[in-house]
């Protein structure tokens, strides 16, 4: 009972995006939308690789919780953080992995196609996970190195490879994609940056308590948040305008009309002091996660009335991420009666 409960927590808690470290999924699924779009993808091929990207995706990030949790148990324990794997035996342990493992190869068995690309970058998440959090070399302790590492795992290495598989599935050359690659890399690159040094702030107290010598505890919260003002989210904005940029060049300017028009609502609507945190949040990734894959689907629909359906089933799968965005269109529309 206890290993189902954790499947349970893992599935409907941990992996339902309930903090800005988990909404990778949406976005992730955006640059897949993208790709279907670039590419041509027929209605049927485009739901089906949604179905399989919905299965990788949460191996994925299962198997990468897990090793995360698995590698910090100690440490977890010492400064009193809650870590799901504490309490469980090795043999439910190991059960775990593989039910995660199942989930982000199968995939790959039976309808994505592998070649060199795609299975390095495959190859190369996994490694990533383990060079993250084991010794000897852990480099989740190893200063901007183990920032890096965790933009690469966490954003960089899926979606480059989501990109690439799908270019794979069109049967196109991966040469007239490089400039997008690019531009795609760098963009999660940055958010990817931005994300774990935001973490890190977070629980640099909790880390001085468990040992860990993270990038924030070793160079302190002031010079962290410094850096973050000064070189992070530049860094993400400038990414994040170049890759609308190169969007709308290549597949669609809907996502850059949608990004100006949310933006000047909020500008117009949503007023007030932001910290750097609030505000990041408020017009970056309120509209990283809910919005612009929809905004890829609605220009999917217009070519093929039936990508709607697509569009409903991922409002349905994530419907928690607009939750908040409704709660503020009515309390918009209730102060002005």
């Amino acid at each position: 009972m206890q290993f189902l409960r954790v499947i349970h927590t893992l599935f409907a808690k941990r992996l339902r995006l309930g903090n800005p470290w988990n909404f990778k999924a949406p976005a992730l699924l955006g640059v897949a939308y993208s790709a279907m779009l670039a590419l041509h993808f027929k209605w049927d091929e485009g739901l089906q690789a949604f179905a399989w990207s919905l299965c990788t995706i949460v191996g994925i990030a299962g198997f990468g919780y897990l090793t995360n949790d698995l590698g910090d148990r100690k440490a977890d324990l010492k400064a009193g953080k809650d870590n799901l794997l504490a309490a469980l035996p090795a043999i439910q342990i190991v059960a775990l992995f593989v039910l995660f493992l199942v989930l982000a190869i199968t995939p790959w068995v039976v309808f994505f196609p592998l070649n060199a690309w795609t299975a390095s970058l495959l190859g190369a998440e996994f490694l990533l996970f383990l060079l993250y959090i084991a010794p000897p070399f852990r480099l989740k302790e190893r200063g901007l190195l183990g920032i890096v590492t965790d933009a690469l795992y966490a954003h960089v290495n899926p979606a480059i490879l989501a990109t690439l598989t799908f270019v794979a599935l069109s049967g196109l050359k991966t040469k007239p994609l490089m400039p997008f690659l690019l531009c795609l890399g760098g963009w999660q690159l940055s958010l990817g940056m931005r994300n774990i040094l935001l973490h890190q702030l977070k629980d640099a107290d909790d880390d001085r308590r468990s040992g860990l010598r993270t990038w924030v505890v070793a160079a302190g919260e002031e010079r962290a948040h410094r850096a973050l003002n000064a070189v992070f989210v530049p860094l993400e904005v400038c990414a994040w305008v170049t890759f609308l940029a190169a969007m709308a060049s290549g597949a669609s300017a809907f996502p850059l009309i949608g990004w100006v028009l949310y933006m000047t609502w909020k500008v117009t609507f949503q007023k007030g002091p932001l910290d750097t945190r609030a505000w990041l949040y408020r017009y970056f990734d309120d509209y990283y996660i809910p919005v612009f894959p929809l905004t890829v689907l609605a220009h999917l629909a217009v070519l093929d009335y039936r990508y709607w359906i697509l569009g409903a089933l991922h409002i349905l799968l994530f419907k928690s991420l607009f939750s908040p965005v409704k709660a503020r269109f009515v309390q918009f529309f209730q102060t002005r009666r």
